[in-house]
């Protein structure tokens, strides 16, 4: 079963914020939960700084601070997304800690989240991390559904190129 890893370069993508583990079909968001963005996980926050799952450059950074897109050396293409229809707060509740553009290190913070405010305010708090083009990769979830995970110490998935 494990075979590809022993041909393959694998990459680890490490928890972005200390939480339980949700598997992405128990997403209350359709087009997360039926993998429409990708493979993934989503993260029940435990803690209020999210940091960058590996190193790249931030392709995306929406002014909302509900969502970053970071792109690996190697191509892949990681969306966080921080709650369920955030960017309905137009931002409040984000402290952006980064710029679009910039390079980043896995555990560099990327933005400080008020959970509590936004959890006063209806929303679901689910911090997303999606492989957006995962067709190019292997992927395998390191994680299960209901597991503590720890901001940069646990592994929630692997991947490596096809093609290696």
């Amino acid at each position: 079963m494990f075979e590809k890893w022993k041909k393959n370069k694998n990459h680890d993508v490490k928890a972005v914020i200390s939480g339980v583990i949700r598997n992405l079909e128990n997403v209350n968001d359709q087009a997360f939960s039926k993998g429409l963005l990708g493979k993934g996980v989503a993260i029940l926050p435990q803690e209020n700084v999210v940091r960058s799952p590996i190193d790249g450059k931030l392709s995306v950074v929406f002014p909302t601070g509900h969502a970053y897109g970071i792109t690996g050396k190697d191509g892949i293409e990681i969306l966080i997304h921080i709650g369920i229809d955030t960017v309905g707060l137009k931002g409040e509740g984000f402290e952006i800690l980064v710029k679009q553009g910039q390079d980043i290190k896995q555990g560099d913070p990327l933005v400080k989240c008020d959970f509590n405010f936004i959890e006063e305010k209806g929303y679901q708090t689910d911090v997303l991390v999606i492989t957006t083009n995962s067709d190019q990769f292997s992927f395998e979830q390191l994680t299960v559904e209901g597991e503590h995970v720890d901001s940069l110490q646990s592994v929630i998935y692997r991947y490596g190129k096809k093609d290696e």
